[in-house]
């Protein structure tokens, strides 16, 4: 319940501490944050991230923003003022979401429901086995081929 507050990102890369980590506050949590005030922030983080290229930095980075964060967020407004990109939001109605609309689902009886149900096993697939053929049924159906009487 703060807008005196912001969220900072650091990742460091392959080669730290002899290059310079890159700065984000691009996150969700500083969307009350105005964007003049990111770039101030990022730019000062960074401008002290120069002064201990070669070193490890990051405790000194978080104890710099911990010791200037009255000035850093100085321009922040007590009021939240939300920022907003509209640009990458569209609302688009297509006849795709019409077709869908249009498709009804295939209602089934109680019965027809429960035939299907016994036919799958509990993953949604026939059971194995479903489809093999008893062969002792089958051949004393049909009979041998000595059975068949010349004509």
């Amino acid at each position: 319940d703060n807008n005196r507050s912001f969220l900072l990102e650091i990742k460091w890369g392959e080669k730290y501490p002899e290059e310079m980590p890159d700065i984000n506050m691009d996150a969700f949590y500083n969307k009350h944050v105005a964007k003049p005030l990111k770039e101030k922030i990022i730019k000062m983080v960074q401008m002290e991230a120069e002064q201990y290229l070669g070193m490890s930095m990051t405790y000194s980075l978080f104890e710099f923003i911990k010791e200037k964060f009255d000035e850093l967020i100085v321009d922040q407004s007590e009021e939240c003022v939300v920022e907003q990109d509209v640009e990458k939001l569209s609302i688009c109605e297509t006849q795709d979401v019409a077709v869908k609309k249009c498709i009804k689902k295939e209602q089934l009886t109680k019965a027809q429901k429960r035939r299907q149900w016994d036919k799958m096993d509990a993953r949604g697939e026939k059971p194995r086995g479903w489809n093999w053929v008893d062969i002792v049924k089958h051949l004393s159906q049909t009979g041998s081929k000595d059975d068949v009487a010349p004509t």
